[in-house]
Formats: structure tokens, C-alpha cells, sequence
């Protein structure tokens, strides 16, 4: 869950700097790159989100959650990483 946050820290930091910064006559929130960048990091987020609530009544019950708990590990340090580095891989970040 601490994952989960700061990746929508990194995620509402990359929507202001698309709002906010200007390139080439339009805001960067126009460009399709941009757009796509934004999209994907919503998408992790939503789909981290719904791995941590399908996870949860599993441990709860009992049940042989380690797969799942195994899986929402993984996948949420790709998530964090892709939504924290993705701007400065494309050189949207602020320099």
C-alpha cells in the first residue's frame, strides 16, 4: 500500500508538470506521448489497486495467498518504478 501511494505522489507530479509546462506552441498534456504516459501509469495504478483488494480477503480467510501476495510484490515495484522513471525515460521530467 506504501507503493501504492507514492506512486500516485509520482502520478499527480507527472499530470501538473503536463498541465503546466509548455513545448513547441502546446502544452505537454496535448502531445501524444504525454498522454500516453499519463494513461499507462493510471492503468498500473487501477490494476496494483485491484490486485490489493482481490489480496486482502484471500489473507484473510486463510487461504494459500502466498501466490497472490507473491504476484501484488512484484507487480507493484514495476508499477512504482515505471511510474516514478517513465517521464525521465522519455525527457518529459523537469530538468
Amino acid at each position: 500500500m506504501r507503493w501504492l501511494g507514492q506512486a500516485l505522489r509520482a502520478y499527480e507530479l507527472m499530470c501538473e508538470r503536463a498541465v503546466s509546462r509548455e513545448a513547441f506552441g502546446s502544452v505537454l498534456a496535448e502531445k501524444q506521448l504525454i498522454q500516453e504516459m499519463v494513461f499507462m501509469t493510471a492503468a498500473e495504478i487501477k490494476a496494483h489497486r485491484l490486485m490489493n483488494t482481490r489480496g486482502g480477503p484471500a489473507l484473510d480467510q486463510g487461504d494459500a495467498a502466498r501466490v497472490d501476495i507473491g504476484t501484488i510484490k512484484v507487480v507493484g515495484a514495476t508499477m512504482l518504478h515505471n511510474a516514478i522513471d517513465r517521464p525521465y525515460r522519455y525527457g518529459a521530467a523537469p530538468v
